[in-house]
């Protein structure tokens, strides 16, 4: 049985590539080669923040935090069981929020989750994004 006979035909549907030509999530995918990804992988507009968002004090670049990003994700998601579309992983990650606490211990440690699923064409995808985001 279709979508379409259940729920009708959709008014309107916002794509995932909208959503990347929008700004609402970065497109991760020739990064996310590097580290052992075979799918498309984006990030959401609050985790791409995180990455960019630097301290002054910090000697990172945004170009290895993503790479961390990503790294971290990948390790994740190989210990996931088949059939499992959702991971948590966490990483060091100091932004200009949590260098100015002076509290470097535990403070920079950030949980995103990873989730899998349908692209636009039915293809798997997968998304980084803030735990409290959907």
């Amino acid at each position: 049985m279709r979508q379409e006979d259940i729920f009708g035909t959709a008014i309107y549907t916002y794509t995932r590539a909208q959503a990347i030509e929008d700004g609402v999530l970065t497109d991760m995918t020739d990064w996310a080669r590097e580290v052992g990804f075979v799918c498309p992988v984006a990030v959401t507009a609050s985790v791409w923040s995180d990455i960019n968002d630097i301290s002054e004090q910090s000697s990172q670049d945004p170009r290895g935090r993503a790479h961390d990003l990503l790294w971290m994700a990948r390790c994740a998601a190989k210990k996931t069981e088949p059939g499992e579309n959702v991971i948590r992983f966490a990483l060091d990650l100091p932004t200009s929020r949590t260098w100015r606490r002076h509290d470097f211990h535990g403070a920079h440690e950030r949980t995103y989750k990873a989730v899998a699923g349908p692209g636009d064409t039915g293809e798997l995808v997968i998304t980084i994004m803030q735990l409290n985001e959907d």
